[in-house]
């Protein structure tokens, strides 16, 4: 079986990691970069279900975010 290209916007290596740490496939996570909607509620970047919007120059949040989408799939936020 051949590994599909990740076309989430996740860097590979934190794709990769986080997915052997949390043993679930993040294929479904897309990642909004430059996104204007954090300034709409206050904040430098949030995750909302498997989207994870950026506002500009915001990537390090990142990691943390996708820490979010993590917990959600797995019920445990």
């Amino acid at each position: 079986m051949q590994r599909q290209a990740n076309q989430t916007g996740l860097p590979d290596n934190l794709k990769s990691g986080m997915e052997n740490i949390s043993g679930m496939s993040l294929d479904h996570v897309r990642v909004h970069y430059n996104s204007a909607k954090p300034a709409a509620v206050q904040a430098h970047a949030y995750a909302q279900g498997s989207d994870i919007h950026l506002a500009s120059g915001q990537e390090k949040h990142l990691p943390h975010e996708l820490g979010h989408v993590v917990q959600q799939a797995q019920g445990r936020v």
